[in-house]
């Protein structure tokens, strides 16, 4: 499916030259009296490089078919990242398609896989997730302006930095998008 290059945003799969690339983030920039140019910054699916591209504002672009499917993350080794589906097959994702993503995935859990032309090339992560702490030092307490931090190890091997009341075994939230400390879970 075609479509302009200004509704190009990012998360999005575009097809370039034959090729799938997820887009990292899009800006449109307006140059004086001329047309705008919408400058994009895409990763190759295939080997995972990352390259900028202009377009000119009147340029369109063919959007990647992506699907969507639901599967329970099994273990990772140095090179793939494993899934079980709905039907008991085992799916195998390279780790460096799943990228820093890897470090929120806990065993046991669904995510939603992304396929492009019936091949994975990704797992969507909800915005928050919860952990439970396995490493943390005890917070000291004593004269500050601010609320104090301290790194916490979560259960994936995730550090988080995190209030200095957090000790070992709480369960906190986390939120994926920059793996910063939310909350304390509710039980």
């Amino acid at each position: 499916m075609s479509l302009p290059i200004a509704q190009v945003k990012s998360g999005m799969v575009i097809v370039l030259n034959g090729n799938p690339f997820f887009v990292l983030s899009s800006a449109h920039t307006k140059l004086g009296r001329g047309r705008g140019i919408q400058r994009v910054k895409i990763k190759s699916i295939t080997d995972g490089s990352v390259r900028e591209e202009t377009f000119r504002g009147n340029e369109s672009i063919e959007e990647g078919e992506v699907e969507n499917r639901q599967a329970q993350y099994l273990y990772a080794d140095s090179a793939n990242s494993y899934f079980m589906n709905s039907e008991f097959e085992k799916i195998s994702v390279p780790t460096k398609l799943i990228g820093t993503k890897q470090q929120f995935l806990k065993e046991g859990e669904h995510y939603t896989l992304k396929y492009f032309d019936d091949n994975p090339i990704g797992v969507d992560l909800p915005i928050k997730l919860t952990f439970v702490v396995a490493e943390t030092d005890p917070g000291l307490r004593g004269d500050r302006a601010s609320a104090g931090t301290k790194p916490a190890k979560l259960e994936t091997g995730l550090i988080v930095q995190v209030p200095l009341h957090i000790k070992i075994g709480d369960t906190i939230v986390v939120d994926t998008r920059d793996g910063s400390y939310v909350e304390r879970a509710k039980s």
